[in-house]
């Protein structure tokens, strides 16, 4: 987990440039969602839910297929 949002961007786009090799689903930071089927789209902001970590404003989430 990362207090740090610089450190939380840098993952964050770190996993989008290998998003391919890695055979992500999903990547979540920060309220907000990016997924390679949908990537021209960018980031897409979520729904508030409720708290620091379920927003995943603490952590990179990241889903694999």
């Amino acid at each position: 987990m990362t207090g740090d949002k610089a450190l939380g961007d840098a993952i964050a786009a770190y996993l989008q440039q290998h998003a391919a090799e890695l055979n992500l689903y999903d990547i979540i930071w920060y309220q907000r969602i990016w997924t390679p089927v949908r990537a021209s789209e960018g980031w897409r902001y979520m729904e508030d839910r409720g708290s620091t970590t379920a927003n995943h404003y603490d952590h990179v989430h990241v889903s694999t297929n």
